[in-house]
């Protein structure tokens, strides 16, 4: 496929199907072909074998929304969740995307008109248990909470990441640690195309020395990369702003020496999942 369809929802829930799908997911978003595509697959499995498929997945690129809870098929709650990640990452006014944090939506105003999910008329027995949506986030799987007998939401948004090896790994479990780098690789490209485009590249300017016509460096390119680090910044999309722009390294490759390379290590803004109060009675 040589055509980017960003969000994906797979209409199957078994892990053979959802395994060879983040398989080419991943494979075409390699530099070589950098299209950078997102699976979304939806189950209505026992908990435990939904940690399975997830597990064995394992990709940042892969999200798993649990169905248990409603009456809702897999499918359906998988086209539904992807259409609000969608709906609501397009949504922002800045660069990247408008919204983080999915955790319990519809949270925010405006969101419930968004949202037409309702617990299951089997009843509360149907849907998971804290102890259980607990597990199913730290194995990769989004669930479904229920927070009254007439209302569902979105527990949290999580990738299918959650191992490294056979230990526990979650850099990568919130789902905007793909999205932000997403965007603002593709920010850069357009960056890139629009500014650059059409020029040779020569070394660095020196004092005194005039720098040719129609040539960029690394350094200029390097700049204009950096500032698009900045504008996320103030866009609420990334962290530790410093950090990020002095371990940026731009340079012209040797070989080939038509080329430039630039890294730049992104840190996102963390969300706003979890509090802790311990209140004290000293009268």
């Amino acid at each position: 496929m040589g055509t980017r369809y960003y969000y994906q929802c797979l209409h199957d829930s078994d892990a053979t199907n959802g395994g060879l799908l983040a398989a080419q997911i991943n494979s075409m978003a390699q530099p070589t072909v950098g299209l950078r595509q997102r699976m979304f697959q939806g189950s209505a499995d026992t908990l435990a074998n939904e940690i399975t498929i997830a597990t064995a997945n394992n990709s940042t690129r892969a999200e798993l929304e649990s169905a248990l809870g409603s009456d809702w098929t897999p499918m359906e709650i998988a086209a539904n969740n992807m259409a609000i990640y969608a709906l609501f990452e397009a949504s922002g006014s800045g660069p990247g995307p408008g919204r983080h944090n999915f955790s319990l939506f519809p949270a925010r105003p405006g969101d419930s008109s968004s949202w037409f999910v309702i617990p299951s008329r089997s009843g509360p027995a149907s849907a998971l248990t804290t102890v259980q949506i607990t597990s199913a986030l730290n194995n990769g799987i989004t669930p479904l909470q229920l927070i009254s007998s007439t209302a569902m939401v979105i527990s949290k948004r999580v990738t299918m990441r959650s191992l490294n090896g056979a230990t526990q790994d979650y850099r990568a479990r919130d789902a905007h640690r793909v999205s932000v780098p997403d965007w603002w690789a593709d920010d850069a490209v357009a960056l890139t195309q629009n500014n650059f485009g059409g020029l040779d590249i020569a070394a660095n300017p020196q004092q005194g020395v005039p720098f040719p016509a129609n040539c960029t460096c690394a350094n200029f390119w390097g700049a204009a990369l950096k500032g698009l680090v900045q504008s996320y910044f103030q866009g609420g999309q990334l962290k530790n702003l410093n950090t990020i722009l002095s371990s940026m390294i731009t340079q012209q490759e040797t070989t080939p020496t038509n080329r430039m390379s630039n890294l730049t290590p992104l840190q996102m803004v963390d969300l706003f999942d979890q509090a802790q109060l311990l209140v004290l009675q000293v009268g």
